[in-house]
């Protein structure tokens, strides 16, 4: 299995080629581009035999307050992606439900390759807010 985060100036070559990731990113939320609203990953996915789905889990991460610099975690994401062909790479976009201003990172990324079948929806995302 391959797993590669991409930097920013990768992602937008990568969404030029790519119409799935071109409309997620223009995807809108109160009449802003999500990733302009919320924080968000990615993480480019391949493997050598192929995927029947995929299971992208991450953290989102930041200081505790304006004056607390300590690091906290506010969450946890779980993406879920559709299938990918042998050694197709593909660009999975991990979207957080918090604002952007907060300055989080979504870090902590893992991906893992099913080759079952899938009895979630997909593609989707679940944000959990943590509790502490």
């Amino acid at each position: 299995m391959y797993a590669k985060i991409p930097n920013a100036k990768e992602l937008v070559g990568t969404a030029s080629n790519s119409k799935i990731l071109t409309a997620q990113l223009a995807q809108k939320v109160d009449g802003v581009a999500i990733c302009e609203k919320y924080s968000c990953g990615a993480v480019q996915v391949a493997s050598l035999d192929g995927c029947t789905w995929w299971e992208v889990n991450a953290k989102l991460v930041g200081e505790t307050s304006a004056t607390d610099k300590t690091l906290k975690t506010f969450g946890s994401i779980r993406t879920l992606a559709g299938k990918t062909t042998s050694k197709q790479i593909t660009t999975i976009l991990i979207i957080s439900q918090e604002p952007l201003e907060l300055r989080h990172v979504v870090t902590n990324i893992s991906a893992i390759c099913h080759q079952e079948s899938a009895t979630e929806k997909i593609p989707s995302t679940t944000y959990k807010s943590a509790t502490n």
